[in-house]
């Protein structure tokens, strides 16, 4: 995005005296002619002999501006004004250099001055750019369609616009207005850059990628790009292509440089490998942590931190507390640097009889994604007498779910604008208690929980580790997925709810899209197979336990294994060839065991017979999903929460007899499922029966509650006494 270039029109002048206007006219001469320095000393020499003459006082803050002395250009723009109001050129170069410093709401006054005094529809666009900046894009959206009213070749303005609709997700009309701007522009390279981040959204990847080297093409000096095409080669599982753009980026850009030091892949390929990524990125983060100029360059690392999250470390299947708590602890430095008002601590204000405790829950992908839809139960069982409900929508992404958390709030509130207003509106609404639903899934929920923003704050099990935030004062978990010495695994006091610890809604299983066996024969199941679905994404499955499944295999020939493909051809390829190798080593061949199906067909994976739980990190929505259709699942309960999301539900259940003692145990469980039918459809009974004890158990709701209020009241919150072990 750009704005309209400085105007050097010429404005109304008061009468000079004649022994100034050889003088003014020399100044301009050598201002036309590039003599800036010469330009300047004359400027100044008339304004000395006749102080009151308008039009110099502007042509004094083009020279200032022309030499980078930008105070003395807003200094020389406002004189200009105070003597002639009436002088468009200088209210909107004055706007310009406001808008540049960040001082947008004084730059959109002077803009819309400015067109108070002309119609012109680069004004329009520059006042567009910085109410889009401000948030205000209904406003700006209404000054781009002016500009293009009066100027449909604005290429730079269907760009922008563009942009505006991207962020409110209208991504057909944005990909219009970039076509539109390129059909215009086709050297312009914002609009290849912006055209690639739409397709990188989509999962286009090859056209994303064309994008983003079309836009460096252009434009080689384009970090953005550079930047762009590093992270898509990092999501497509290319690890040497991804660092070498962040290695050669490092130097420039502050985000290649986190991305460069706290980098991992997606896969590994032998366990050895986890522990050289691990040691790789401990050093990374340390040379970060050391680093002097953190908070002298707050700006910058603000940029750093806002790039990236730790998501890939948490699937190594350790105990990442301490890394953890070193990466909160950096954040929160650099997060106090920036905003000092909101470092904390917040005093928790007495409870007038009668008041109602306020609870916010906020996350950037309210609606239907996995890590946030397992909240809806609290907020729709909320008892409304004790408790106000608000919720915040800090992200662009929204789905056909966000309106359900609406409709369940007492207050929604959509934020996708700067950090600063979101800090600000939830300030203003002086909580009791915020909810950090997901920590960890992006990076601006990481830096918004490295705030103080209410006096009692929580992380939940949207993603499920410990924030390491002092920030943080609660984890929210679960009695029945937490291991006895769970405690030792979190930085925040640990709350342990009732059962699963949420009151999930019971999935809606659409209808097969054909017969079973027709849809079975569609995803290349053979006749008379056994078919064990696997649906995690391949970033759970560690390469240590590969062998399950060949294993598994031997005991059971006419077994099939289900995986759903990665969105990348590259992790894909690298999964299947770790199946290869696995299969290889018992003298099996992989492609007569192994079917990849497609991610679009999810009504239909429930053909499958029996249902395969990942170790170190368990399924978690998927899980709940596979139990509301009676699929058996056979888990083995990890050392950490993440690793026990099955578990805890079978525990629910009651239906314990296919939760494995180890690793050997689980071959042994999965064997018999496939091998016994009548077991098998006995455990499916089973799971059927026990719904009511797992979906919709409003038991975790009440034992919330009960925490809130002991918290707001300064009280211990005692598990045991409220509601039970149900370890």
């Amino acid at each position: 995005m750009t704005r309209k270039q400085d105007i050097c029109s010429h404005p109304k002048a008061t009468a000079p005296t004649d022994s100034t206007l050889d003088l003014f006219t020399q100044a301009k001469a050598l201002q036309q002619q590039g003599e800036l320095a010469g330009a300047l000393n004359a400027y100044q020499e008339v304004l000395q002999i006749q102080p009151n003459w308008a039009e110099a006082c502007y042509r004094l803050g083009l020279i200032h501006k022309a030499l980078g002395h930008l105070e003395a250009a807003c200094d020389a723009y406002q004189k200009a004004l105070d003597l002639d109001p009436t002088l468009a050129c200088a209210h909107t170069n004055l706007g310009n250099i406001l808008a540049q410093q960040g001082q947008r709401a004084e730059a959109v006054l002077h803009y819309q001055q400015a067109l108070a005094l002309e119609v012109d529809s680069g004004l329009y666009s520059n006042l567009g750019l910085v109410l889009q900046e401000l948030g205000r894009r209904e406003e700006a959206q209404a000054c781009y369609h002016k500009a293009l009213e009066l100027n449909p070749e604005l290429a730079q303005v269907h760009n922008n616009l563009g942009t505006l609709l991207y962020q409110e997700r209208r991504l057909l009309e944005a990909q219009a207005c970039y076509e539109k701007a390129l059909a215009l522009r086709p050297e312009l390279p914002q609009a290849h850059y912006n055209l690639g981040r739409l397709y990188h959204e989509r999962q286009q990847i090859e056209a994303a990628i064309a994008c983003y080297q079309q836009a460096i093409t252009l434009q080689p000096n384009y970090p953005d790009a550079y930047f762009n095409l590093g992270v898509v080669f990092q999501e497509q599982g290319c690890t040497e292509a991804a660092l070498q753009i962040f290695q050669k980026l490092r130097s420039t850009s502050v985000e290649a440089r986190w991305h460069e030091l706290l980098f991992l892949p997606i896969l590994y390929d032998t366990p050895e490998e986890i522990q050289t990524w691990r040691k790789r990125f401990r050093q990374g983060l340390q040379e970060l942590s050391d680093t002097t100029t953190t908070l002298e360059k707050k700006q910058q690392a603000l940029a750093g931190v806002g790039a990236l999250t730790t998501f890939y470390l948490q699937y190594q299947g350790q105990n990442d507390k301490g890394l953890q708590q070193q990466y909160a602890h950096l954040v929160q430095r650099i997060m106090a640097a920036n905003f000092p008002q909101w470092r904390g601590p917040l005093p928790l204000k007495a409870l007038s009889p009668g008041a109602k405790i306020r609870v916010g829950y906020l996350s950037e992908r309210i609606g239907g994604h996995a890590g946030v839809w397992w909240a809806i139960g609290w907020l729709k069982h909320h008892n409304r007498e004790q408790f106000e409900v608000y919720c915040y929508h800090v992200g662009d992404w929204s789905d056909g779910k966000t309106q359900i958390f609406q409709q369940y709030s007492d207050v929604f509130r959509h934020l996708p604008g700067p950090l600063a207003t979101v800090c600000q509106q939830i300030c203003a609404d002086q909580l009791h208690v915020l909810v950090f639903t997901d920590v960890g899934m992006t990076p601006r929920i990481t830096q918004l929980c490295g705030l103080r923003l209410a006096p009692i704050q929580c992380a939940a099990w949207g993603h499920p580790i410990t924030t390491g935030s002092p920030n943080i004062d609660y984890f929210l978990s679960s009695t029945l997925q937490e291991p006895l010495e769970a405690q030792e695994h979190y930085t925040e006091r640990l709350i342990c709810l009732p059962k699963i610890g949420v009151c999930y809604p019971r999935p809606v299983i659409p209808p097969l899209s054909a017969p079973r066996e027709a849809v079975r024969r569609a995803f290349g199941f053979r006749e008379g197979a056994v078919v064990y679905l696997s649906c995690q994404s391949f970033y759970k499955y560690l390469p240590q336990y590969d062998y399950l499944f060949p294993a598994i295999a031997l005991g059971i020939p006419q077994a099939q294994f289900a995986f759903l493909p990665h969105s990348s051809p590259q992790v894909t390829l690298q999964f299947w060839e770790r199946l290869q190798r696995a299969f290889g080593q018992v003298e099996l061949q992989a492609e007569e065991f192994c079917v990849l199906i497609p991610r679009q067909n999810k009504a239909d994976y429930w053909v499958a017979d029996i249902f395969l739980d990942t170790l170190a990190w368990s399924a978690g929505n998927t899980a709940l999903e596979a139990l509301s259709c009676g699929l058996p699942i056979v888990t083995c309960p990890g050392a950490f929460m993440r690793g026990r999301h099955t578990y805890g539900m079978l525990q629910a259940l009651g239906v314990v007899e296919t939760i494995a003692r180890d690793e050997e145990h689980y071959v042994q469980l999965a064997v018999r499922l496939g091998l016994d039918p009548v077991w098998r459809q006995a455990v499916g009974q089973a799971i059927q029966a026990g719904h009511e004890r797992l979906y919709e158990d409003t038991t975790c709701v009440r034992a919330l509650e009960h925490f809130y209020k002991a918290a707001v009241q300064g009280q211990t919150y005692l598990e045991e006494e409220q509601h039970g072990n149900y370890r």
